[in-house]
């Protein structure tokens, strides 16, 4: 994905609702068909092990996955997808290790219908 989206669950459980810059609805079209956008936060701080990265996030209603972490946030970020150590970097300062399968939770196995799925940790 290009941007980084957030769901409106997640959005509403972190108290992030009053960020959201409802400007921007819309309806989005994309490889999963059409979905309401409900607007962009233009940055909020996220933690990743023990860092804070400042991250830009468009808001989708009825999401399937909580997050997903863009181009825009991997390049701003100087992220590194490491599949060797299963690992993913945030330029010198963070690494976050992937979840192992038994460790994912199992609502997301279902979701996607694989035993396979590998998540950052954190993020469900």
């Amino acid at each position: 994905a290009q941007v980084s989206i957030l769901s409106d669950s997640v959005a509403q459980r972190c108290n992030l609702m009053r960020l959201v810059d409802q400007r921007f609805q819309a309806t989005v079209h994309g490889v999963g068909g059409a979905q309401q956008l409900l607007g962009k936060i233009h940055a909020c701080q996220v933690q990743i092990e023990e860092q804070f990265f400042s991250c830009n996030f468009d808001v989708l209603a009825n999401r399937d996955i909580d997050v997903l972490l863009g181009l825009d946030i991997l390049k701003r970020h100087r992220c590194v997808i490491d599949l060797q150590i299963n690992c993913l970097r945030f330029g010198e300062s963070a690494v976050t290790h992937f979840l192992p399968d038994s460790e994912v939770p199992q609502r997301n196995l279902e979701r996607f219908g694989t035993t396979n799925a590998t998540t950052a940790n954190g993020i469900s």
